[in-house]
């Protein structure tokens, strides 16, 4: 990999990182004249950030696989492309 490649996916992994903290606090925090999470926005924390991980873990696995199908596609087509300019 490049060092262009390395920093557009350290990018958007901070990008999801942020999102995914903005989220979670905005959802779970409650108290915040405590330096402390409370038990219950512990657990809420775990549970969003658990979510927010397997979605995108899912999105990426879909994301591969729809773009496999599109670069198949593409080569077939170029290929039958070629077979009629002969």
């Amino acid at each position: 990999m490049d060092i262009y490649t390395n920093y557009r996916n350290f990018k958007d992994f901070l990008q999801l990182y942020n999102q995914m903290t903005d989220t979670c606090f905005g959802k779970c925090v409650d108290n915040l004249y405590s330096r402390q999470l409370e038990p219950n926005e512990l657990s809420c924390i775990e549970d969003c950030a658990s979510k927010f991980i397997k979605f995108n873990s899912k999105i990426m696995t879909t994301f591969v696989e729809v773009q496999n199908t599109i670069v198949q596609r593409r080569m077939k087509d170029m290929e039958e492309q070629l077979k009629m300019e002969k």
